[in-house]
């Protein structure tokens, strides 16, 4: 999909299709062979920060276990948001960006008035997405209430959805950080 994309050459191909490429070689645990995808994500999205708000999310967090929280930081400083949504998102990849940090509590709150707008724009998909994120950072941060939360209502869009990913996410983060007082 990526290499098809250089074939192309259009920055609204591109941006979408390297981020992705990037969410893929971070999930097969290939991001060491994906330089070039990080770096021309890294590249393009500066160059069209229109495109950014929409497509960091799917890059952020190979961008951040690749160690490229500098550029990230970047590119996100230069996005152009022209909608309430759209800097919603940059809100979402800032709060990555603060949980790397080990900051978990303060990107949770980060996190919570987006996934709010998400679920108020019915934007199920993303909303679930972003509720991975949170519970993950609940979780770490110890408010065990709130990741449970979380994860239920999560976990219920997922099946909703069909979209196992989010399960295995939300099984994931039980396992990493058990909230139950059996476990």
């Amino acid at each position: 999909m990526a290499e098809e994309s250089y074939k192309i050459d259009d920055p609204q191909v591109m941006v979408p299709n390297l981020a992705l490429a990037i969410g893929f070689a971070q999930s097969a645990g290939t991001l060491d062979q994906a330089g070039r995808y990080l770096d021309d994500f890294i590249e393009v999205a500066a160059a069209n920060p229109g495109f950014v708000p929409v497509h960091i999310r799917r890059a952020a967090p190979g961008l951040l276990a690749a160690g490229r929280t500098s550029a990230m930081r970047s590119v996100l400083a230069g996005a152009l948001a022209n909608r309430n949504w759209e800097q919603a998102l940059i809100s979402s990849a800032e709060a990555l960006i603060v949980e790397a940090e080990g900051r978990p509590a303060e990107a949770l709150d980060r996190l919570l008035p987006v996934i709010e707008e998400a679920d108020r724009r019915g934007i199920h998909f993303e909303a679930t997405s972003l509720r991975v994120d949170a519970a993950r950072c609940a979780s770490a941060a110890g408010r065990r209430d709130m990741a449970d939360r979380l994860i239920s209502v999560g976990r219920a869009a997922a099946e909703r959805m069909g979209a196992q990913l989010f399960a295995d996410a939300f099984d994931g983060i039980e396992r990493a950080f058990p909230l139950s007082d059996e476990a």
